[in-house]
């Protein structure tokens, strides 16, 4: 097992070796077998999204058929001192003849101090911590992609922080990297199932270069009630953004999922079985050029300057307390 690789990857590859061991499943049975195995991980994992999958053929004269599942997972994550609550994806495609498993870790995360502030502050009905937790990359991952942009034509400044809208209030992070990371840690892997053991393969990782790894560390939830006038604005055209830019942000996120964007064998079937379509290159650039606008507000600028005297603040606080201790 790789570093950081969660326990139930290698359970997911159990059960399918179990699957095909003895013989392959025909195109009748990979549904029945998808439904048996979404029933043994999801009684596994405490908390989880399930998304599935299904595509039938009828070329070359007979019938096949290829069944997918995807599970998204938060599983905490010691870093250091820290517990972090991270997350994993796992997408499963059955085969008649081979199976495939992709598992993948989220360049994004939190701590425990988060999901408290939403219940303290939400006035809603709170969904399962799964459901939060992937609602956290709406906002950041299309703003990378804008700063990529951004690097390439030499212009604008690059923001570190950032906000993603929730039940009438925000959600406050911050784009940092991580340093030290063990070789391959965070690639997605992929496993292929056939009679035999399973062979594996490393994509790329679009959030990793040598040993550091992009995070998107999503700090506090503040409420409707306590929002200030320039964040109740920028509230509402992030709420725009994410609405009208849905399936294109959806998208953007199958970059560390499944290394949507690169050249390799396995991300344009799963693509297919799952009705992933790419976005065009209008409706890509559209979405960058928005979520551009709200950066290069006064309403962001001003909320940059405020977080950035708060951390300030926290900053020396801290080191009062510190002292004190002494």
């Amino acid at each position: 097992m790789r570093p950081g690789e969660s326990f139930v990857a290698n359970k997911i590859v159990e059960r399918i070796v179990e699957i095909y061991g003895n013989r392959h499943p025909t195109s009748s049975e990979l549904v029945s077998r998808r439904n048996s195995l979404e029933r043994v991980l999801c009684a596994d994992i405490p908390d989880c999204t399930v998304r599935r999958g299904l595509k039938k053929s009828l070329s070359n004269g007979g019938g096949r058929t290829a069944a997918g599942l995807m599970l998204y997972e938060p599983r905490p994550v010691q870093r250091g001192e820290r517990t972090l609550i991270g997350a994993y994806n796992y997408t499963i495609i059955l085969k008649p003849s081979e199976a495939w498993m992709v598992t993948s870790i989220e360049p994004a995360a939190t701590q425990a101090h988060l999901f408290q502030r939403i219940v303290e502050r939400s006035n809603s009905k709170l969904p399962s911590l799964a459901h939060i937790q992937e609602r956290l990359s709406d906002v950041w991952i299309p703003l990378m992609w804008m700063r990529s942009r951004r690097v390439l034509s030499g212009r604008g400044f690059i923001p570190h922080e950032f906000m993603t809208p929730w039940d009438n209030g925000l959600l406050f992070g911050k784009v940092e990297k991580i340093d030290d990371l063990p070789a391959w840690a965070a690639n997605p892997l992929v496993y292929i199932v056939r009679a035999g053991s399973p062979q594996r393969y490393s994509p790329p990782d679009f959030y990793s270069e040598a040993d550091k790894r992009v995070n998107a560390f999503t700090h506090t939830f503040v409420g409707s009630a306590e929002l200030r006038p320039h964040q109740i604005i920028l509230r509402d055209r992030l709420r725009d953004f994410t609405f009208s830019h849905q399936k294109v942000i959806e998208y953007l996120k199958l970059s560390w999922m499944i290394a949507v964007g690169y050249n390799n064998p396995f991300t344009e079937e799963i693509t297919r079985i799952f009705q992933l379509e790419p976005p065009t290159e209008s409706r890509l650039s559209r979405a960058l050029s928005d979520i551009e606008s709200i950066v290069d507000s006064d309403f962001w600028r001003e909320e940059a300057a405020f977080s950035a005297r708060n951390q300030r603040r926290y900053q020396t606080e801290a080191v009062t307390r510190s002292s004190s201790t002494f």
